[in-house]
């Protein structure tokens, strides 16, 4: 195999196996939303919360209605107390990625990480 070839099957290793953890971890997620029917779950890490955040239909209409400067912070904040944090180890989740741009840095950060 040559070493061109030998980077790309290393690189689509490595896809796969990002994209089975992040499956897992989605599913998990999304479990733990499903199970406890909280109107907001995050992953969190410790007292840091994550994204994606998860939020039920039941407070779409807050969302529509909450000032754009302060965003959805307002809606989890006014249901702190049914808010589920779910322990995650993956410390991506700390970066909020609202931008094609960010979403690229990401990316390449994590290509950068496994070279």
């Amino acid at each position: 195999m040559s070493s061109t070839s030998h980077t790309i099957a290393t690189r689509i290793r490595d896809a796969r196996s990002d994209v089975d953890a992040v499956d897992r971890a989605a599913r998990e997620f999304v479990e733990s939303s499903l199970r406890t029917r909280a109107p907001i779950v995050r992953p969190a890490i410790g007292d840091r919360h994550g994204h994606p955040v998860l939020f039920d239909r039941s407070v779409f209409d807050e969302l529509r209605r909450a000032p754009l400067e302060h965003g959805a912070k307002v809606v989890a904040h006014e249901h702190a107390d049914r808010l589920i944090n779910v322990e995650v180890s993956d410390t991506r989740c700390l970066i909020d990625v609202d931008t094609p741009a960010e979403y690229n840095a990401l990316v390449h950060g994590a290509e950068r990480e496994r070279e």
